[in-house]
């Protein structure tokens, strides 16, 4: 082979790796590209379950604190005769008007066995509103001779417990769907404690939320945020009020409950008791 043949079939060579090189980096970042988009999409199909989940859960508390007021002033009702402004009664009806909303927000983030779950609470929500109403017509034309029974109550009494089973059954069903996400890393979402007294803090904490849960404080992995554990509105403001009356520390010292870990309340609780410690030390 001539020199000028070897330098062409070189050059043809030195081309054709340069182009594929190119080729398999327009692949390669095509394919980064496209990665990234599917965990943006992943990471927003999350949290707006999240947010519908935790939506539903804080109307849905609104909705059993109105229901259960309405049915302990019935149950304790003596005597025959109107007992409840109606007003009352459309408050609570504006309430279950507004899970219904929930609910059919909860329908179209899913998954499916959360919808279904949602929708299981919402009809035991509307059953008990139905139950209370039917009970307050009763008491309205009750008279000395034809009181309420005994039996009329016990029904708003079953479907009082049957709201609160299917509230478990959602609260499970949301955890379930929510931990996907979380489950399926293993790196930790805060930092470790680094000492005793933020060993003690986090130790405390896990019980808080076990109890606030009702799990086994076994099953509260500190390196989820709240949100991840189950958490809700309501919740939040539970385990905060715990917080400061334990440490005298106020909601703006803190993180943002619903992105923290647990892990990272520990440390920022003793991080800001060492620093009031310190300023009242300087004073």
């Amino acid at each position: 082979m001539s020199q000028l043949n070897a330098a062409l079939v070189g050059a043809l060579a030195g081309a054709a790796a340069t182009s594929l090189a190119a080729l398999i980096s327009g692949w390669s970042a095509r394919w980064q590209v496209r990665r990234q988009v599917a965990a943006q999409f992943d990471q927003m199909l999350w949290q707006g379950r999240r947010d519908a989940y935790s939506n539903f859960l804080a109307v849905f508390y609104r909705n059993r604190e109105e229901l259960s007021s309405l049915w302990h002033d019935l149950k304790d009702h003596q005597g025959t005769g109107p007992l409840r402004d109606v007003t009352e009664f459309e408050s609570a009806r504006a309430q279950v008007y507004a899970l219904q909303h929930a609910s059919a927000v909860v329908t179209v983030h899913g998954p499916e066995q959360v919808a279904a779950a949602a929708g299981r609470a919402l009809r035991e929500t509307e059953a008990f509103f139905s139950a209370l109403l039917t009970l307050r017509h009763a008491f309205d034309a009750a008279t000395p001779d034809h009181p309420v029974t005994a039996g009329a109550l016990r029904g708003c009494g079953k479907q009082r417990v049957d709201v609160l089973r299917a509230l478990d059954g959602f609260s499970a069903s949301a955890r379930s769907a929510l931990s996907v996400r979380t489950g399926a890393g293993s790196e930790a979402l805060g930092p470790a404690p680094t000492s005793p007294a933020e060993q003690s803090e986090l130790d405390w904490l896990i019980l808080q939320a076990a109890e606030i849960l009702n799990l086994n404080p076994a099953d509260v992995d500190p390196r989820l945020g709240l949100w991840d554990l189950g958490f809700d509105s309501l919740m939040m403001v539970a385990l905060a009020s715990r917080m400061r009356d334990r440490s005298d520390i106020g909601l703006a010292d803190l993180l943002d409950l619903g992105q923290a870990s647990v892990y990272e309340l520990a440390v920022a609780v003793v991080a800001r008791r060492e620093l009031v410690r310190a300023d009242s030390s300087a004073s």
